[in-house]
């Protein structure tokens, strides 16, 4: 009976012990990709949905071990073991779930941080898609007026015109600011970039044919 209860305790201590090494091996690499994220300085789409795949994965893997602990656990439990060597490995599991949560919780947080950038990301594409259209509208309005010749739609004119380069600094302000929240939040999308300067540009040049006009 001693000898097969000296075996049945060698037996969990080794799945504990594998089990400890897994996670671990987890909260390390864990550790090294929080800190690889939080120093990268060009945070893109592409790199943001790739990391929230690698931390969700990383997450997955935590929850199959704290599931596979939890069963050590039961087992252990079922056991016709002392007392005091079934506490002594119970003490050892129930480490394993304050680290292994300790790591989710930071892990949580971290896929929540990327989430908000990913949306961010949406909006500021959204946001510019909205300003593209508006100069659009003004540039079409603009070329309408080409075809007026009368005094009184020439005033008329005069007037719009002044409101359609109001709406052009508008959208001018709007993209420094989906600039500088792109920057406030390192994130460096090259396309986007580009977009918002060709955008920015294409405002100018509006603003300078009313100008002309006027």
């Amino acid at each position: 009976k001693k000898i097969n209860e000296l075996n049945q305790i060698e037996k969990y201590s080794n799945e504990i012990i594998s089990c400890q090494q897994t996670l671990q091996n987890l909260i390390d690499t864990c550790s090294i990709r929080l800190q690889t994220f939080h120093n990268e300085k060009s945070k893109n789409e592409i790199y943001i949905k790739r990391i929230t795949t690698a931390f969700e994965d990383h997450r997955n893997r935590l929850n199959d071990l704290v599931i596979k602990a939890k069963d050590l656990k039961t087992k252990l439990s079922d056991e016709c073991l002392s007392k005091e060597l079934i506490k002594i490995l119970m003490d050892k599991i129930d480490q394993m779930f304050n680290d292994a949560e300790r790591c989710s919780i930071n892990l949580i947080q971290i896929e929540t941080e990327c989430h908000h950038i990913q949306e961010l990301i949406i909006e500021q594409k959204e946001s510019i898609q909205n300003i593209q259209q508006s100069l659009i509208t003004i540039e079409q309005t603009i070329d309408g007026f080409m075809l007026k010749h009368s005094i009184e739609e020439k005033l008329l004119q005069k007037e719009e015109l002044k409101h359609l380069q109001q709406e052009c600094f508008e959208c001018s302000s709007r993209l420094i600011q989906i600039n500088e929240r792109l920057t406030n939040n390192h994130i460096d999308d090259g396309q986007m970039v580009m977009i918002v300067n060709e955008t920015k540009q294409k405002c100018d040049e509006l603003v300078k044919n009313i100008q002309d006009q006027c």
